[in-house]
């Protein structure tokens, strides 16, 4: 405590002892004097010592005085405090019942044995600054005092996090949670995997595994269930063209080939090829051979089966290229592949391979025709005759156009000759007296080198073959 209102606290002790000193004088003194003088004299004193009282109460709790007005109060205090202390410590203490009545007649509380810090506690000291401990909002509640409960801002609210096949909708802060999990969406178990939930991913029990059903012949071990196989199939084990297994005929086989016996041929004059007829043989089902005796059969000669009234079917090779006059003349047992109007024999692989006649008997109904595509070779003198025909379609496969093929075709008025043909036999497109444009589908160079028969073209009013780059004279 400081020296200022120590000095204070002393004089207004001094005071207070003073006042109840000469309160305890004035009662013990004779009765000399008049009671109003007496009385008088007594409530100056008092109200002199009030006074005093008072303005050392205001000197020494007044929060506004300067420190220069404090000095010279302390000043004054301290003069006047060191008269009533020698006055304290000359005369004799006041008896207890002397003390009594002053403090009933005073209404004042007795000092303490300490009254200047008493004082000082009760009267000077400020209270204490109350300073907020903040604990921080959270989800529910605002930030808020521990000490007093007041608070501030708003709360944080919740950061829900979606409820899940296993778990409600959670705050991710403080973890509660509201409403109830969604549940696992179970898709069934297969061959390779347990029940599965198809939100999650989460697993149950285990797959059903396969059921597998063993390989065949053509199909790999596969699962009854899922389809899925593994490994390959087995093959088939052909025997004579069919499996041993399954039994299923190889679409690859070809029955052994028996040629007829007992055909006559005829060998070209380029010494490597022959031209094959009827001979000896007596079979009813012709199987003619690719080669006899070395030699390559690529033409069926005139007449070469006719009047043969025992044949029933006849098949020539791949190689035959050329198909004479009336090869098969008057076999009226002989069975032809139709298409159209045509008639076609085939080999083992393609019954349209050689056209050989007309359907019907009377060649002057015929007025457009539409060689079949598979179509390799056409007989000599086919369409002879044909005087109607105005239009006509050559498949690309054919390499050869025969003798006398379009004779006396009066009323063709175009043709046009495939890129693959390599020969025009003689008098082909003799005495077709309209036809005026003949269109090759080959280049200039490649028609050049086509080997051409006598009178291929006689009484042909074109004068020209137009090319695919370009004409050629006919001159």
């Amino acid at each position: 405590m400081n020296t200022k209102k120590m000095k204070k606290l002393c004089f207004a002790a001094t005071a207070c002892l003073l006042f109840a000193f000469v309160t305890l004088l004035a009662s013990c003194a004779p009765d000399n004097t008049p009671a109003s003088s007496s009385a008088e004299s007594s409530n100056n004193e008092n109200s002199e010592l009030s006074k005093h009282e008072s303005t050392i109460s205001d000197e020494s709790f007044s929060p506004s005085s300067s420190e220069t007005e404090s000095g010279s109060s302390s000043d004054a205090s301290d003069e006047e405090s060191s008269e009533p202390s020698d006055d304290i410590s000359t005369e004799p203490s006041a008896s207890p019942e002397e003390s009594d009545v002053t403090s009933s007649q005073d209404n004042s509380p007795e000092p303490s044995s300490e009254p200047g810090e008493q004082e000082n506690s009760e009267d000077i000291s400020e209270p204490p600054v109350h300073v907020h401990e903040w604990e921080e909002a959270d989800c529910e509640n605002p930030k808020t005092c521990v000490t007093c409960g007041e608070t501030t801002g708003t709360v944080a609210g919740h950061d829900w996090q979606i409820a899940t096949c296993t778990s409600a909708k959670t705050c991710a802060t403080c973890g509660k949670t509201e409403g109830s999990a969604k549940g696992h969406n179970w898709k069934a178990a297969t061959c390779v995997c347990a029940k599965t939930c198809q939100v999650c991913g989460a697993t149950e029990g285990e797959a059903n595994g396969h059921d597998w059903q063993g390989a065949t012949c053509t199909i790999a071990k596969t699962c009854k269930t899922c389809q899925q196989t593994t490994g390959n199939a087995n093959g088939h084990q052909y025997l004579d063209g069919v499996c041993e297994t399954c039994g299923e005929r190889d679409p690859d086989y070809q029955e052994p080939i028996t040629y007829s016996q007992g055909l006559a041929y005829q060998v070209n004059e380029d010494g490597k090829t022959c031209s094959v007829s009827i001979g000896t043989c007596t079979d009813a089902d012709i199987s003619i051979p690719p080669t006899i005796d070395g030699y390559i059969v690529t033409e069926i000669g005139e007449d070469a089966f006719a009047n043969c009234a025992n044949i029933t079917s006849i098949t020539i090779p791949d190689s035959v290229t050329t198909i004479s006059y009336y090869p098969f003349a008057r076999c009226p047992n002989l069975v032809f592949t139709q298409y159209e109007q045509g008639l076609y024999l085939g080999t083992s692989t393609n019954p349209y391979h050689a056209l050989v006649g007309i359907a019907s008997d009377d060649t002057g109904s015929v007025v457009s025709f539409k060689v079949h595509e598979d179509t390799k070779c056409i007989a000599d003198n086919t369409f002879g005759g044909c005087f109607n025909m105005v239009s006509i379609e050559l498949p690309n496969g054919i390499t050869r156009i025969g003798r006398r093929m379009f004779e006396d075709c009066e009323r063709l008025e175009s043709v046009h000759v495939p890129g693959n043909v390599t020969q025009i036999a003689a008098g082909a497109f003799q005495g077709c007296r309209n036809l005026e444009r003949v269109t090759f589908e080959g280049t200039v160079t490649q028609w050049d080198v086509i080997t051409k028969g006598n009178f291929w073209n006689d009484n042909v009013p074109a004068a020209e073959v137009v090319c695919s780059d370009g004409t050629v004279s006919l001159a």
